[in-house]
């Protein structure tokens, strides 16, 4: 195993073990949406800083609405299961918390991606997701644009991950949850 896959395996085993944004926050897995259920629109409660509104439209006040989008995405062919939770301040991923069960690298994947989409922009996320699948496909010879490989971070250690068609299903799991729960919230994409 050359150093860049020993570094990039132990990318992965740490994210694994040490997950970002992963929760047992029992709300969220007494939210529990299947994949094909309708969508599963929530907001949050109002607050001195929140005003419930309808989804997709902005508060006449000038306050921005705070929606919350739910997911639950399962992986019939290894079992990895993750539900997630992603709250939207206007065009801003305010919060993202998942809770899941599954190998290292759907773990692991879930993980760093939140580590790269809380906080930016809804297009900054989109942007990301279209990386990663471009990563998926790459067949193990990664991204062609050293800009785009620094714009995944650690997500680029999935690499490898790229040559097993089996495991891109495992890695793309989060991914497919964000970009669901993105929906949900009223986010058009």
């Amino acid at each position: 195993m050359s150093e860049l896959a020993a570094m990039y395996q132990q990318v992965i085993l740490d994210a694994a073990k040490h997950p970002v944004g992963k929760t047992l926050d029992p709300a969220l897995a007494d939210s529990d949406p299947s994949p094909s259920s309708p969508a599963d629109v929530r907001m949050v409660e109002p607050g001195p800083d929140i005003r419930v509104v309808e989804p997709g439209r902005e508060a006449t006040d000038g306050r921005n609405p705070r929606t919350v989008g739910t997911s639950h995405q399962y992986n019939p062919i290894c079992g990895d299961e993750i539900t997630l939770r992603v709250v939207v301040d206007h065009d801003h991923i305010a919060d993202v918390q998942w809770m899941g069960q599954g190998c290292s690298i759907s773990q692991a994947s879930a993980s760093i991606m939140v580590g790269l989409t809380q906080g930016s922009t809804v297009a900054s996320a989109q942007h990301l997701d279209s990386l990663f699948h471009d990563l998926m496909n790459s067949r193990g010879k990664g991204l062609e644009n050293p800009a785009d490989e620094d714009a995944l971070e650690d997500a680029n250690a999935f690499v490898g991950t790229s040559l097993f068609p089996a495991r891109i299903k495992c890695a793309l799991l989060g991914w497919a949850a964000l970009k669901d729960a993105l929906l949900r919230a009223g986010v058009t994409l």
